[in-house]
C-alpha cells in the first residue's frame, strides 16, 4: 500500500537464513492491493532475492483474498487443520484453484 517503511524486511530472529516481511496493518483496500501491479513487482522483487518464498494467506473460508495471491504467486501449498477444516470446501478450495493459473503443490495436515 505504500505505507510502510523502506527496509520492511527484517531478518528472523534466530534463523540467519530466514527473512519476514510482517503484513503490517491491515489496509482499507487489501484485495484491491494483491490484484496490482505493486503486489507482482513485490513477489518478483523476493522472488529474485530469495531462494524461496512463502506467503502465508487468510484462510479460503475468510474471502478470496487466499486464491487471489495463489493465483499471483502460481503455486499453492494447502494447509488443512485436523477434526476443524470441512473437507467440502476443501474441495471447494481445489476445484477454486485448479480453473486458476495456480499449481498446487501439495497439501499438509496440521494438528495431528
Amino acid at each position: 500500500s505504500g505505507r510502510s517503511e523502506s527496509h520492511a524486511v527484517h531478518p528472523g530472529a534466530g534463523r540467519p537464513s530466514l527473512f519476514v516481511l510482517p503484513v503490517g496493518p491491515v489496509p482499507p483496500n487489501p484485495l484491491e492491493l494483491v490484484e496490482g501491479s505493486r503486489f507482482a513487482a513485490l513477489l518478483a522483487m523476493v522472488a529474485a532475492t530469495f531462494d524461496h518464498v512463502i506467503v502465508d494467506t487468510p484462510a479460503f473460508s475468510h474471502g478470496m483474498d487466499g486464491a487471489v495471491i495463489a493465483a499471483a504467486c502460481r503455486r499453492a501449498l494447502v494447509v488443512v487443520r485436523r477434526h476443524r477444516t470441512p473437507m467440502n470446501g476443501v474441495q471447494d478450495l481445489l476445484a477454486t484453484l485448479s480453473r486458476s493459473p495456480t499449481e498446487v503443490a501439495g497439501v499438509v495436515l496440521n494438528d495431528f
